[in-house]
């Protein structure tokens, strides 16, 4: 079972995260400093909103703000007057859960393994994938897809026609990208190609001016 304190999500153009301080702090903060450790550069250079309930004491917003700047990220708290219940798991059109180690919460799924070859994602929200999306793995989103490790699949954001969604990754090494109709295919050398990148920092890919664009994911 996946332990609730706290909640790493996507929402509209950027990520979130909720924190349960109902059981104290310290142990709180524990978990959330292994789940960053477990995917450092992928938080590097962004800003994150924050919700906790209760509401963050001072001395809570210091150890959050020295715990936070030794991953480079900047945070804005939000109000939280309680804890959002997580929804249930939402099944695939085949029938089957989108994933074993998975929990979903309002429209993201969130899924705490690597996706391997084979494995497809079909979620009609935000999909966060805590690890690396494999070569011959696919997701399908209606909403923004986050990945905090390498991105080497088939990816689909926006699967209902948003040209607003974007796919954020640590490294977007994609056989595949789309976003709504539009479609980028990976060419057979991608660290020499414009529009793949083989940077060694979180990158997303969004529409401009009608073509998938990759560019630094910083300051979303």
């Amino acid at each position: 079972m996946q332990d609730k304190r706290v909640v790493i999500r996507g929402i509209n153009g950027g990520i979130e995260i909720v924190i349960d301080l109902t059981a104290g702090f310290s142990g709180a903060i524990k978990h959330l400093r292994r789940k960053l450790a477990a995917a450092p550069d992928f938080f590097r250079d962004l800003t994150v909103k924050v919700k906790a309930f209760p509401p963050l004491g001072e001395k809570e917003r210091k150890d959050l703000d020295m715990l936070f700047s030794q991953y480079g990220i900047t945070w804005k708290e939000d109000a939280l007057q309680q804890i959002e219940k997580p929804a249930p798991l939402q099944p695939t059109p085949s029938g089957r859960h989108a994933a074993a180690d998975a929990e979903t919460h309002a429209e993201t799924l969130v899924i705490y393994k690597t996706l391997r070859g084979g494995q497809e994602i079909v979620f009609p929200g935000t999909v966060v994938v805590v690890g690396d999306v494999n070569p011959g793995a696919r997701i399908v989103a209606d909403g923004d897809v986050i990945i905090t490790g390498a991105c080497r699949g088939i990816v689909q954001a926006g699967a209902k026609g948003n040209r607003t969604a974007r796919i954020t990754a640590g490294r977007l090494l994609a056989s595949q990208l789309r976003i709504a109709e539009v479609v980028a295919r990976s060419p057979d050398n991608a660290s020499n190609a414009s529009n793949f990148s083989a940077a060694k920092f979180s990158e997303t890919a969004r529409i401009a001016e009608g073509i998938i664009i990759i560019e630094p994911a910083i300051g979303r």
